[in-house]
């Protein structure tokens, strides 16, 4: 059993022993070719008693072993307050209640991020009749965080392309939306290359995001397959070589979801020909993108928000912008928004003020009113 990258022994005894003791961790969610899992370790000592362990699926085929190993590599580089903090990894071994017998599982340890993906959220915005779940100023610090995160992982020296950014892999550090931050999550198809373009047949990852990782689970989750889908570049879609603004275009769809609070693929998945399956549905999206097609901006997203979206949905990548730019528009944005938001806050109070006020000489009218009555009596 080994565990790398982490900074405390006495972590590694502690998770090692409850990921071998006889508890039943609580899915957090399931990938194309791994489950992640909350795994507890109280008493060992750290700031967090539960951690969150991905676990390679036991037949997971040579490419996806691939990505794996690549996730782990990756997040052992990394070091931003909008990714998720690595912790480490191991190889216990462990007994499949099945088979009574032991089977070494790979596993990526991470901080455990509590508030659930935007997906999740937007499919309870979609689903709730008590109005918004979140307010545009959350949504515009969490695409502010997305963008820093993204710009961080371009400047890197080689450079990092996430190649895989969606709603489904973006994680809450809370449940309540105010105090809740945004965390990039799941690099197993994240690319580290000194290249200026990238040719579409590089390994077996690449593939994968080229044919859209074909993993069907149920019509209403994003698969790997769908998040690629609904956020693919035109020139990843059309197999061409691609750079980072491949990252930007999907960033683009990721702030355009979050301003309409919509998730683009159950629209298409509830208008499905009769015959087709999802696949096909979700290629042909990507296909009409990649000839030019984009949602419509609706009156929900702010203006500049809806300009800054376009631009990060030109169809030439070298019309995009870059994310230190979007970070910058964000930045102006949310600032402006916090002003307008405190501005309003102030004005409610004033009319509460005012409102108070005037029952109160109401109050002492009528009052006044009644004494003169009776001394006139």
């Amino acid at each position: 059993m080994v565990m790398a990258g982490d900074k405390s022994h006495k972590s590694i005894r502690w998770l090692l022993k409850a990921m071998l003791a006889n508890q039943t961790p609580k899915v957090l969610g399931q990938g194309a070719f791994g489950v992640v899992k909350a795994v507890k370790i109280s008493g060992s000592g750290m700031d967090d008693d539960f951690v969150a362990v991905k676990t390679l699926k036991s037949d997971a085929s040579p490419t996806e072993t691939i990505c794996f190993q690549r996730e782990k590599e990756i997040l052992q580089k990394l070091e931003h307050e909008n990714i998720v903090s690595y912790r480490g990894s191991c190889s216990p071994m462990v007994m499949k209640p099945t088979t009574k017998a032991g089977v070494q599982e790979e596993c990526i340890v991470m901080e455990l991020l509590k508030g659930g993906t935007l997906r999740s959220l937007l499919g309870q915005q979609m689903q709730s009749s008590t109005g918004r779940l979140y307010s545009d100023v959350d949504a515009c610090r969490w695409s502010l965080q997305v963008a820093s995160a993204i710009k961080y992982l371009h400047g890197l020296e080689p450079k990092i392309i996430f190649r895989d950014l969606s709603a489904a892999n973006v994680l809450l550090t809370a449940t309540k939306a105010g105090q809740a931050d945004a965390k990039l999550i799941d690099f197993g198809l994240a690319k580290e290359t000194t290249r200026e373009r990238i040719s579409p047949e590089i390994d077996g990852c690449d593939t994968r995001l080229q044919a859209g990782a074909c993993n069907q689970l149920d019509a209403m989750r994003f698969t790997a397959e769908t998040g690629n889908y609904m956020y693919m570049s035109p020139e990843v879609t059309t197999h061409q070589s691609y750079d980072e603004k491949c990252d930007i275009f999907a960033l683009g769809c990721l702030m355009y979801d979050l301003y309409t609070r919509q998730l683009r693929h159950v629209n298409l998945f509830a208008n499905i020909p009769l015959g087709a399956s999802d696949a096909d549905v979700l290629g042909l999206y990507a296909i009409k993108v990649s000839e030019g097609y984009r949602p419509k901006l609706t009156d929900t997203i702010p203006e500049h928000m809806g300009a800054l979206i376009a631009a990060c949905w030109a169809q030439d990548p070298l019309d995009r912008p870059t994310a230190s730019e979007i970070e910058l528009s964000l930045q102006i944005q949310l600032a402006a928004l916090a002003d307008q938001s405190a501005r309003m806050t102030r004005m409610s109070s004033l009319e509460r003020f005012k409102s108070m006020l005037s029952r109160s000489s109401s109050s002492n009218a009528s009052m006044t009113s009644s004494v003169s009555s009776i001394a006139s009596y």
